[in-house]
């Protein structure tokens, strides 16, 4: 939910919708469980606690991997939640879940949000699943991204059309003041990166994601306004630096 203000306050008012959610999914024998666009650190966790509640009723062999993306701010430094959550908190937060609760968590990484904020974020994502001690227990985690296309970002789409905007500040991460005052880059959008329609071109996209790669992303897509030619591009770009 874009508006975290709409997400109720506790994570475990939403376990029961988790549960249901998740368990039809695997009932259906899905391949992974993808939650994305989360604007918040509760439900992260609700996910993760939803997840470790089915699998205590499954056979110990039974586990289906779990990927989560949040989506971010799109010009907050240090990065942050659309809540205003620090992601760099959030995460440490989510990682510690995953291993107290034993949930296969395999992914981890920001969607929904532009390729300059995605790019920022990485780097915040690879150093906090470096950092921590889950990787003993748990097989390598991998950094997922997938970056909308509009020129016009979320952040900008969100702050004209809603008359008040949270400000949460992230609890364990004081030094997230949250600055969410677009940077001179930003003002001055490339518009030769972009078509008539306001989306950005294939092979625009495509340098970024070349980018991600060399950064250690592993697992890369698209999000809104991203068309099969925008992931065409990608495969074909992606294919020529292996």
């Amino acid at each position: 939910c874009y508006v975290s203000s709409l997400v109720p306050h506790c994570a475990n008012a939403l376990i029961p919708s988790y549960v249901f959610l998740l368990s039809t999914l695997m009932e259906e024998g899905v391949d992974v469980l993808l939650a994305e666009t989360l604007s918040t650190e509760r439900e992260g966790v609700a996910v993760i606690r939803a997840l470790s509640e089915i699998l205590m009723t499954k056979p110990s062999n039974v586990s289906i991997p779990l990927w989560l993306s949040f989506t971010i701010d799109d010009f907050a430094q240090p990065v942050l939640l659309r809540s205003g959550e620090c992601l760099k908190g959030v995460l440490e937060k989510i990682l510690v879940e995953a291993k107290e609760r034993n949930v296969p968590l395999e992914a981890l990484g920001v969607n929904c949000a532009s390729p300059d904020a995605v790019t920022r974020a990485i780097g915040i994502v690879k150093a906090i699943i470096d950092q921590n001690d889950i990787m003993t227990t748990l097989p390598a985690l991998r950094i997922m991204v997938y970056a909308n296309a509009f020129e016009t970002t979320t952040s900008e789409w969100l702050s004209s059309s809603l008359e008040t905007k949270e400000n949460t500040k992230h609890s364990a991460c004081d030094s997230c003041s949250g600055n969410v005052e677009p940077s001179t880059s930003s003002r001055n959008t490339r518009k030769k990166d972009y078509d008539e329609f306001g989306v950005i071109l294939p092979e625009v996209y495509a340098n970024y994601a070349a980018q991600w790669k060399k950064m250690g992303v592993s697992i890369i897509g698209g999000c809104c306004g991203c068309s099969p030619l925008h992931m065409k591009e990608v495969a074909i770009k992606l294919s020529l630096t292996e």
